[in-house]
């Protein structure tokens, strides 16, 4: 029954693990000056000029507001998310979002069955103030949300995601843009996060092969240590902003953790985009998960532990008394 559990438990975190979105953009704050929806308009119309250009999508706090169901008088409150650029760097489940639609939105399953009683949804009319919106389509989240094109020409944008040019590194390509036009930015991810059930998965094993090896005799320990030694060489990999210019550099490590810890925090106490925010809450039950699962293989390893250790004791004295 307990072995039961443990499998549960760690299906479950490997499950929400999985269960985590990819972002296509990485986000950047501006920390001066934010652009107004006149100075976005030129920025992109700019950039899709270029041979090469970045794909970016400008994003606006529009904050809580209250939507309108206009047929019943229905209502419900979402989190307004005004976006302008390539959408699918917000969110890939976007990417049909045209950037010209002004009249059209996007909203989440739940706001949805509250304003119509279903989640079938597309098509029909949403009112936000004065304006009418028509849903094009009705995301898989559990955050509410409500994704529109901003109409005002001074609405401010807080932040920029910008999407990764090919053979070129991400923060070289958000320098070239920020550079390009006048912006002041800090890029704030949090993929580091990630790391954490990824490790966390790796207890349960690491339980059992410390159990599994304090079994086998010497020979059998070297090549299961081999065995292992092999596998990380094969599957493990450095990424390549995590290897100095020179080996020589010992600066480099304790830089770069520096600069990765200042983006954990920013990205912890700074406003998250409904699909940063489900992978955080699926980040720490995915933790909480392979926690349990460790827990409870601990507590179905250690006895017999014991009990190994109880009869190699009493083997030893029935030893001695011979």
């Amino acid at each position: 029954m307990l072995w039961l559990l443990v499998l549960l438990f760690y299906m479950e975190g490997a499950k929400l693990y999985l269960a985590l979105e990819p972002l296509y953009g990485v986000p950047v704050f501006f920390t001066d000056t934010c652009p107004d929806g006149q100075e976005v308009t030129r920025i992109l119309e700019t950039e899709k000029e270029k041979e090469l250009p970045a794909d970016l999508c400008f994003y606006h706090d529009g904050g809580l507001v209250t939507l309108h169901e206009e047929g019943y008088g229905r209502q419900a409150q979402a989190a307004a998310a005004g976006i302008q650029g390539a959408a699918f760097l917000y969110d890939r489940r976007a990417n049909g979002f045209a950037e010209n639609d002004r009249n059209g939105c996007m909203i989440d399953e739940q706001t949805a069955r509250e304003l119509f009683g279903t989640a079938e949804a597309v098509g029909r009319n949403v009112a936000w103030g004065e304006e009418s919106f028509q849903i094009r389509e009705i995301l898989p989240l559990k955050e509410r949300i409500f994704l529109y094109h901003p109409k005002e020409r001074d609405a401010e944008y807080t932040r920029i995601f910008v999407g990764q040019k090919e053979g070129e590194s991400i923060k070289n390509t958000v320098s070239q843009v920020l550079m390009s036009y006048g912006l002041d930015g800090t890029i704030v991810e949090g993929e580091s996060l990630k790391l954490i059930p990824l490790l966390g998965m790796l207890l349960v094993p690491l339980a059992l092969f410390v159990f599994l090896f304090s079994y086998l005799g010497k020979g059998s320990r070297v090549l299961l240590a081999v065995l292992l030694a092999v596998l990380i060489w094969r599957t493990v990999r450095i990424p390549l902003d995590w290897l100095p210019g020179r080996w020589s550099d010992f600066s480099f490590y304790p830089q770069r953790i520096g600069e990765e810890t200042e983006k954990l925090r920013l990205y912890l106490f700074l406003s998250k985009t409904a699909v940063q925010t489900e992978n955080f809450i699926r980040i720490c039950k995915s933790v909480l998960c392979s926690a349990a699962a460790f827990v409870l293989c601990l507590g179905a390893l250690l006895p017999k532990k014991g009990e190994e250790t109880k009869a190699r004791t009493q083997k030893d004295l029935w030893m001695r008394q011979i």
